[in-house]
């Protein structure tokens, strides 16, 4: 009987040997399949990134003449800066100066006239001069074209340079002169520390 009992325990082991390579077997067969897959989502992967590279690529290439040309008008804009600061400076002196004349059209006392306008620039650290020449039948309305020309918002330290008595076809009248500074036309303070450098 012990070689039957034998025979038992020889199966048994079989058996367990059998149930052990077939379970090794099968961990075999899913690492692979699990490797297959991994390698197979990662090929998908790198292709989907690589299709995505491409399609950015593409995306920069039909860029390049857009930035360039985005370049040129930049550096194109950046050259007629100059002209157009200069046209813009100018447009604001044409309308200071047409304030200031309306503003005289309006203000000019009825018993006194302007006969002349001059302006200068002699000193480029203060504003631009300007001078009123005329006349009137007194001193009161001399004095009334002072203080007006005070109420300008475009002029400023306003001055009576001088009054005499003028006569003009047998009429005793008063020739006068003031001045004033222009308001706005003072040197920006960054060119001026810029010029002293």
């Amino acid at each position: 009987m012990p070689f039957v009992n034998l025979i038992h325990e020889q199966r048994v082991a079989a058996e367990r040997a059998d149930r052990k390579s077939k379970l090794f077997f099968l961990a075999f067969v899913a690492v692979m399949l699990s490797s297959a897959g991994g390698f197979a989502t990662i090929g998908f992967a790198g292709k989907g990134v690589h299709d995505e590279e491409a399609a950015l690529q593409a995306q920069i290439e039909r860029a390049k003449p857009l930035i360039a040309q985005t370049k040129a008008n930049n550096l194109e804009k950046m050259s007629l800066m100059p002209r157009v600061s200069t046209l813009e400076d100018a447009q604001g002196d044409t309308q200071r100066w047409n304030r200031v004349l309306t503003y005289l059209t309006t203000q000019t006392p009825p018993q006194a006239w302007l006969t002349a306008i001059r302006c200068q620039a002699a000193d480029p650290k203060r504003p631009v001069g300007v001078t009123f020449s005329g006349v009137a039948m007194a001193q009161q309305p001399v004095g009334e074209m002072i203080l007006r020309l005070q109420n300008s918002a475009d002029l400023g330290n306003v001055t009576l340079n001088y009054t005499q008595e003028k006569l003009i076809q047998q009429t005793k009248t008063t020739e006068f002169q003031v001045t004033a500074e222009l308001a706005g036309t003072e040197p920006k303070v960054g060119l001026q520390q810029e010029g002293t450098q």
